[in-house]
């Protein structure tokens, strides 16, 4: 075998020191093709010579073609070697595939696939799309949609950004609420509102009144789900003061901005007096929340009923906290007050409100009930009675002598005699788990109230009464 036979045999397999990428063609250590000519080709497949200067590809010069094919030992190998004949047919048959779909080839954006798109006037749209020439066609409820090209400023592909997402996410703690409304900020801008609206729904879970995530419910204009596609009439308006007890928190948000903006301030106050003396408990709840975010200062009155009278806790409490929004400490005296109160419920639930109320000068009146509970539960004066322990009896004490003279058998005198001890009492206290449960809610508020935990006795709250209470009257003032 000579030495130009074993070059191109060499050259067959990919042995001569060039390497072959996966269609056949040969490429240099550098990762450009050397062509017949000792040319090379950059990059975006430009052939090139040795001084860099570009050369016109085989598919603008076709004398080329005849040129590179021109070599005697290419002719052989070409017309001989098996193995480059095996190669060209694959390079030919994947050649063919490729021409099959041009599109996709030659602009991605053809490629069928879910993409984020954002609109000139502000919206999202997400879904499966494709590029169709001139315009979007984007699957939207089952149905293939045009979208114009001048209405969307950018798009980006769905699961790359998603992708970012989840790295992000890995980086953030439970507890750290704050770096998960900057989150959920970051989801929004993306695209991501679904799942934006998901993180501040779990911020709002945790803490109800987290400022940085009103906010920036406030700053965006997120959509809700429910009055999508709908106008704001009569129906809906219903339909949204109902759903408004049963939504998720961040629902619930976006349900009270839309109502005062669809239907104004006057009407939905009206709306939410009548619903939060409404027997449904959860109607009830979205009415506080109504009156701690929109109403503010309104129906102090009702709001106070709630406090001490209402049968369910979320009710109390979002009552409680529509009267911290007000930032007002005189809302504090009715509920002190019912501190006194003869009905255990009554003065458990005051208690109870005065920790949600946040006004410092309910603390001295709640170590006061603390220690009165300390001692039996006495919170006013005491009832009294008289116990009669003992027994009677019945004997003949004496006879009628007048009507004994005129009859053979004297009248008889019947008596009464008691035996026993007449005993005045009073009550002294009553133990049980109505007195306990109320001791752990005066206790529960006063922590909350003072950010202080002194110890469980009644003793220790004095103490430290003693030793702060001048904390507590500059605090007031």
């Amino acid at each position: 075998m000579s030495w130009t036979t074993t070059w191109v045999f060499l050259a067959a397999l990919g042995l001569d020191g060039t390497a072959r990428s996966a269609d056949g063609t040969a490429r240099t250590a550098d990762g450009t093709a050397p062509t017949a000519e000792g040319t090379t080709r950059s990059a975006d497949g430009t052939a090139r010579t040795a001084h860099g200067t570009a050369l016109a590809t085989p598919h603008d010069t076709p004398q080329r073609v005849a040129s590179h094919d021109s070599s005697p030992q290419r002719v052989a190998l070409h017309d001989s070697s098996p193995q480059c004949a095996a190669l060209h047919d694959s390079t030919a048959r994947r050649g063919a595939l490729q021409d099959e779909s041009p599109a996709a080839a030659d602009d991605p954006r053809a490629v069928d696939r879910r993409r984020i798109f954002f609109l000139a006037d502000g919206g999202v749209l997400r879904g499966r799309s494709k590029w169709t020439g001139d315009a979007w066609s984007v699957r939207i409820d089952g149905a293939w949609r045009r979208v114009e090209a001048d209405r969307v400023t950018r798009t980006r592909v769905e699961r790359e950004v998603k992708d970012e997402a989840a790295k992000l996410a890995r980086t953030l703690k439970d507890d750290d609420l704050d770096r998960r409304v900057f989150y959920a900020g970051w989801l929004a801008d993306q695209g991501l509102v679904a799942e934006a609206l998901d993180e501040l729904d779990r911020v709002l879970r945790a803490e109800p009144d987290h400022a940085g995530a009103l906010e920036l419910i406030d700053a965006r204009t997120f959509p809700l789900e429910r009055a999508e596609g709908r106008a704001f009439d009569a129906e809906l308006y219903r339909e949204l003061v109902l759903a408004g007890g049963v939504a998720r928190p961040v629902e619930r948000e976006l349900i009270l901005r839309l109502l005062v903006r669809g239907a104004g301030r006057e009407v939905v106050a009206a709306t939410f007096a009548h619903e939060l003396t409404t027997t449904g408990n959860a109607r009830r709840e979205f009415a506080t929340l109504a009156y701690r975010r929109v109403l503010v200062g309104e129906e102090p009155r009702e709001l106070l009923r709630r406090c001490a009278l209402d049968g369910s806790e979320s009710v109390r409490r979002g009552a409680a906290r529509a009267l911290a929004a007000v930032n007002e400490p005189a809302l504090a005296v009715p509920l002190i007050e019912a501190l006194g109160s003869e009905s255990p419920a009554v003065r458990t639930n005051a208690a109870e409100s005065l920790g949600e109320l946040g006004v410092p000068a309910a603390v001295p009146a709640l170590v006061n009930r603390y220690s009165a509970l300390a001692q039996g539960g006495a919170v006013t004066r005491p009832p009294a009675a008289n116990i009669f322990i003992g027994k009677q009896f019945a004997y003949v004490g004496d006879f009628d002598v007048e009507i004994a003279q005129g009859a053979s058998i004297a009248d008889p005198t019947v008596m009464v005699g008691t035996e026993g001890a007449v005993l005045d009492v009073r009550l002294g206290g009553i133990s049980g788990w109505t007195l306990v449960r109320e001791a752990g809610v005066v206790r529960r508020s006063l922590e909350q109230l003072t950010g202080a935990k002194p110890g469980h006795a009644a003793r220790d709250w004095e103490r430290w009464l003693e030793e702060h209470g001048h904390v507590l009257e500059l605090t007031d003032q």
